[in-house]
């Protein structure tokens, strides 16, 4: 996003496709090698759910170089969503300059801090997330002056119509 302003109230819709692991396994979600690695019995439970289809997919950094080669030769702008800290210091690395924060992540502190120390510009998923959470982070997002640009995120695929609540925009914004 080189010579563009950040999201505001006066650019047009800017269109965000996203692959990731919800969409069949093409995704610019970045997990380094100890991810993949991990002992399953030392996951959580919703890790070990998820932990084999992670592997099947996995793409290795070198993929990733490709990958950002790629789109910035077609001029499309790479935002990424990060799952550990080496994987937040490599998209740093390879000029990435915006950083989705996953609905997962919303909460994790440890993680956002961190990428405090990278990254300006992020966007955040609130799928999952209670308005509570939802506050706090946007609270420490503005304490450190980031920008930050919330997604109305659902966390079904397709989401049922009857369940969007379109009008939390609203909230959000």
């Amino acid at each position: 996003m080189k010579n563009k302003k950040f999201f505001n109230n006066l650019q047009k819709p800017y269109i965000i496709s996203e692959i990731g692991l919800n969409h069949n396994g093409s995704k610019v979600q970045i997990r380094s090698d100890s991810c993949i690695k991990a002992e399953i019995s030392e996951m959580e439970i919703g890790q070990q759910y998820v932990q084999e289809y992670i592997k099947s997919t996995f793409l290795d950094y070198s993929d990733y170089q490709d990958l950002f080669e790629y789109t910035k030769g077609i001029g499309l702008d790479l935002i990424v969503s990060c799952w550990d800290i080496e994987s937040l210091i490599f998209a740093k690395a390879h000029n990435i300059e915006i950083l989705k924060i996953a609905s997962a992540d919303l909460t994790n502190v440890l993680m956002i801090e961190t990428a405090f120390q990278y990254f300006d510009n992020f966007i955040m998923s609130t799928g999952m997330s209670m308005q509570s959470e939802i506050i706090n982070s946007v609270k420490s997002f503005k304490e450190n002056n980031k920008n930050l640009c919330l997604l109305h995120c659902q966390s079904a695929y397709p989401a049922p119509v009857n369940t969007l609540n379109l009008n939390y925009l609203l909230i959000l914004k």
